[in-house]
C-alpha cells in the first residue's frame, strides 16, 4: 500500500500503533526474553490491525494475503471498475503483440558528464508515466470498446517531417503519436538494447544505423528528430485507436474516500490530482495515491511471468514482423493485464519528455549531468559560469568547459512544460519540477543553495553540498551498492527526514568516503570497510534449492550469500565459479561476519569464510567493501564514448559522446532479468541470464533445423 519496507519497529510508528519492547535479544530462556518475544507478538499483531483496517478502506475485491506487490492493488482497482483485460478483450493478433515488444524498452538511463564535479539544478517530471498516460489518452484505450490497428505510413511520414520543439509542446501533437513504424534507422538517435563493450547488456540512446529495418514507437521517433535534426525514414507505420466506451463500468471510490466514475473520467488523472492534495496533509493517503497511481499506470501491462519446466517444448515466439520456434523448457506466461502496445507507447512517451527537456537545455547552450528515467541533472548555477570540463564545447584559459544555465533559465524551462499539464493547474502546478534538494534543507520555502553533482555511469551518482574543502552528500544512488547486505544497523536516532530516506546510511557514507577521496580532501574511513561484501537473500519458494539446501535454511528464512574475491584465489582448492556457490545463515551481529560458516550449493561441503587469504586455501576470501568501493568509481558508462571518441574507460572524464551502433543480426530476446546491481533478497539472482532466441525452420523431410 506504500510500496516501502519497514522494520517492525518502523511500521508501528508509520501505522500509528504501539511499537515492540526496546531490548537486545540474548537466545536464553528468561523472564525478560519471554516479556520481550510476547511483546514482538503484540506489536505484530496490532500492525497487522492497523494495516487490514487501512487495506479495508479500498472497496476491492482482493484478499490480503493475495497481494503480492502494488501492482495487486492497482489490478484490483481495474477490476472493481469492471475494466476488462485487454489482451483477451481486444483480440489483438500476436503478430501486433510482436511489433509492440520489438519498440519496447524501459526509462532512459545515462551519464552524460563523468568523473566531473559540476554545480547543478536537479529536475524531475511530476509522475511521469501517469503523465505520460494522460497525454497519449491512454486511458480512452482501456475504457475502449474495441482496438483496431491502422496503417498511417504517409500521416505519421508528415507527423514527423512537421515535428519541432514547439509542437511538442501542443497536447494536441500527443493525440497523435499512438503509432508503431517500420524504420530503417540512418544515424538516426534511437534506443538500442546490446551489448556494449562486449560485456554489458544495456540500453542506450545512441546513434543507429541498420541495413535491416526495425519497428519503433511514434514517441521515440519525435525525439530522434527533434536532438538529431532530422526525420527519422519511414517504410510503414500503423497507428492504434480506440473504439466506444465499454458498458458496465463501475464507479469506485479512491481509499474509500474520492469517488471516480471510469465512463467519463481519467483515473490515472484523478489519482494524481488526489495525491496532491493529500500530500500536505495526510502523507500515508498520498504515499498510497502514489503507489497506486506509478504501479497502475505501466508495469502491469508488459508483465511476463517465467517458468521453467523439467522438460523442453517448442515455443513460440513473435519479435517485429518475425515469428519463430525454439525448444526450450523456458516459458515467459504474460500477466493477466498484459498488453505492449501501452507499455511501449508509455516508457517512449517518458523518453520524449526528457528528449523535450535535453533540447530546451541544448538550445540555451547547456549541459546535463545526467538522467534516470523522470529526472534530469541540469549543469546550472546562480549566475551564468563556465565550469572546467573534458570535451565541453567552450574554452576558458585554454581548457574545455561547459556553461551553466542560471535558475531563472532552468525556471523558465519548467514553466514552458506548464503547456502540457494534463490535471486540473489549481491542484497540479507544474509538471516539471526543480526539486526540493536545489533548497537549503531541501525545503522549497528556503533559498536556493549551491548543490554539485558528480557521476560515474548510469544510475551511479551524488549530489552533494560543499563548503571550506569539505562535502555533505545530500542525495545519492545506492545502484552498484545496494544489493549488498547493510554493513551497519539502521540508526536513525528518533530523526523522521532519516528515517523516510531511501539510501541507506552506510551508502551515503560511501559517497562521502568515495568522493573526499577523489577530491583530495581529508577522508573519514567508515569502520565497516573490512568487513566481507554480502548479499543478503530469502528463500522466496520452497521449490528453491531442493537439493543440498542445509537443514538450517528453511523456506522463506534469510541467508547471505558472500561476493567471493577474484583477487588471487578467493575459492577454496579445487574449486573456482563453475563449481563454487557458497551461502552462509544470516546474522545480525556484523562482527561475526568474518568468521561465519556455509556450505557449497553444489556439493554440499562446509566451509568458513576468512578475510585473510589462506595459503593452503582451505577457506572462502570474500571481498570486503573496501575492495568493492575500491572499483567503484571506476565503472565505465560503456553505453557512450569518451570525449575523443574513443571507448570509456575506468579513468575517463568529461563530456561523453553518443555511441554509434551499426546492427547487424536483430536478435529477439526475452525478459530481461538481470537486476543483479539494483537489489537483493532473490535466488533467481545467482542465474542471471537473458533469454535468446534463435529462429526455426522445418524442411521439406519435416526434419527441423536452426538458422
Amino acid at each position: 500500500m506504500r510500496n516501502e519496507a519497514y522494520s517492525l519497529e518502523r511500521a508501528c510508528k508509520a501505522f500509528g500503533v504501539k511499537g515492540k519492547i526496546e531490548h537486545k535479544p540474548t537466545g536464553r530462556v528468561t523472564a525478560e526474553e519471554i516479556e520481550y518475544c510476547r511483546g514482538d507478538v503484540g506489536a505484530t499483531a496490532r500492525l497487522l490491525n492497523a494495516m487490514k483496517a487501512e487495506f479495508d478502506r479500498n472497496p476491492i475485491d482482493a484478499h490480503p494475503d493475495k497481494v503480492y506487490s502494488p501492482a495487486s492493488i492497482a489490478k484490483a482497482y481495474l477490476d472493481a471498475m469492471e475494466i476488462k483485460q485487454p489482451k483477451m478483450h481486444f483480440k489483438v493478433p500476436n503478430k501486433t503483440l510482436g511489433i509492440a515488444m520489438q519498440t519496447y524498452y524501459g526509462g532512459r538511463a545515462e551519464c552524460r558528464i563523468r568523473r566531473t564535479k559540476v554545480p547543478v539544478i536537479h529536475t524531475d517530471f511530476t509522475s511521469q508515466y501517469p503523465t505520460v498516460n494522460a497525454l497519449l489518452g491512454n486511458w480512452n484505450v482501456l475504457k475502449a470498446t474495441s482496438v483496431h490497428f491502422e496503417d498511417c505510413t504517409t500521416a505519421a511520414r508528415r507527423l514527423l517531417a512537421s515535428a519541432n520543439l514547439r509542437t511538442t509542446f501542443d497536447q494536441r501533437f500527443w493525440k497523435r503519436l499512438s503509432f508503431f513504424a517500420l524504420v530503417k534507422p540512418q544515424n538516426d538517435i534511437l534506443p538500442v538494447r546490446t551489448v556494449y563493450g562486449g560485456k554489458t547488456q544495456n540500453i542506450g540512446l545512441n546513434y543507429l544505423q541498420s541495413k535491416r529495418p526495425i519497428w519503433y514507437a511514434g514517441p521515440d521517433l519525435v525525439a530522434s528528430a527533434l536532438l538529431n535534426g532530422k526525420p527519422p525514414r519511414i517504410s510503414k507505420a500503423m497507428r492504434m485507436a480506440a473504439d466506444g466506451c465499454q458498458h458496465g463500468l463501475q464507479p469506485t471510490n479512491l481509499g474509500g474516500m474520492v469517488a471516480v466514475n471510469p465512463a467519463k473520467e481519467d483515473f490515472y488523472r484523478k489519482v494524481i490530482e488526489q495525491r496532491i492534495l493529500h500530500k500536505p496533509k495526510n502523507k500515508s493517503i498520498a504515499d498510497f495515491l502514489k503507489v497506486l497511481a506509478n504501479s497502475g499506470s505501466y508495469g502491469l501491462f508488459v508483465e511476463v511471468n517465467t517458468e521453467t519446466n523439467s522438460k523442453e517444448k517448442n515455443v513460440r515466439y513473435h519479435s517485429g514482423d518475425k515469428s519463430g520456434k525454439k525448444r526450450t523448457n523456458y516459458v515467459e506466461k504474460p500477466g493477466a493485464w498484459y498488453f505492449p502496445p501501452l507499455a511501449s507507447l508509455i516508457t517512449s512517451g517518458g523518453r520524449l519528455l526528457l528528449a523535450m527537456l535535453e533540447k530546451c537545455v541544448q538550445n540555451l547552450s547547456g549541459s546535463y549531468l545526467f538522467c534516470d528515467t523522470d529526472s534530469k541533472c541540469i549543469v546550472g548555477s546562480k549566475t551564468k559560469q563556465l565550469v572546467p570540463c573534458d570535451g565541453g564545447q567552450f574554452k576558458l584559459s585554454g581548457k574545455h568547459t561547459v556553461q551553466t544555465l542560471t535558475m531563472d533559465q532552468v525556471k523558465a524551462i519548467a514553466k514552458r512544460f506548464n503547456k502540457l499539464n494534463p490535471y486540473n493547474p489549481e491542484v497540479v502546478r507544474e509538471i516539471l519540477k526543480i526539486e526540493d534538494i536545489n533548497h537549503v534543507d531541501s525545503d522549497p520555502r528556503k533559498r536556493y543553495r549551491q548543490l554539485w553533482g558528480y557521476a560515474v555511469s548510469a544510475k551511479r551518482y551524488a549530489l552533494f553540498t560543499e563548503s571550506h574543502k569539505d562535502i555533505s552528500i545530500e542525495k545519492a544512488s545506492g545502484h552498484g551498492l545496494g544489493y549488498l547486505c547493510a554493513p551497519k544497523e539502521r540508526d536513525t536516532d528518533g530523526n523522521d527526514a532519516a528515517d523516510e530516506e531511501e539510501t541507506p546510511d552506510w551508502v551515503l557514507e560511501a559517497w562521502e568516503y568515495l568522493l573526499r577521496k577523489e577530491f583530495k580532501y581529508q577522508p573519514t574511513e567508515p569502520d565497516w570497510l573490512g568487513l566481507p561484501a554480502m548479499m543478503r537473500m530469502v528463500m522466496s519458494s520452497p521449490n528453491v534449492m531442493r537439493n543440498r539446501r542445509p537443514e538450517w535454511l528453511a523456506p522463506f528464512n534469510f541467508f547471505l550469500f558472500p561476493i567471493i574475491s577474484n583477487v588471487g584465489s578467493g575459492y577454496p582448492a579445487g574449486f573456482d565459479k563453475s563449481s563454487f556457490q557458497f551461502i552462509t545463515p544470516a546474522e545480525t551481529d556484523r562482527k561475526k561476519w568474518k568468521q561465519l560458516e556455509g556450505i557449497n550449493l553444489l556439493d554440499g561441503g562446509t566451509f568458513q569464510i576468512s578475510m585473510v587469504p589462506d595459503p593452503s586455501q582451505r577457506k572462502v576470501t570474500p571481498d570486503s567493501f573496501q575492495i568493492i568501493l575500491n572499483g567503484y568509481l571506476g565503472k565505465p558508462e560503456l553505453k557512450s564514448r569518451a570525449p575523443d571518441g574513443k571507448p570509456c574507460e575506468a579513468e575517463t572524464k568529461g563530456l561523453l559522446r553518443r555511441a554509434a551502433i551499426v546492427a547487424k543480426n536483430l536478435i529477439p530476446v526475452g525478459k530481461e532479468t538481470d537486476r543483479h546491481w539494483e537489489q537483493g533478497e532473490d535466488p533467481s539472482m545467482l542465474d542471471p541470464k537473458i533469454q535468446t532466441y534463435d529462429i526455426w525452420f522445418v524442411r521439406k523431410d519435416g526434419s527441423s533445423g536452426q538458422f
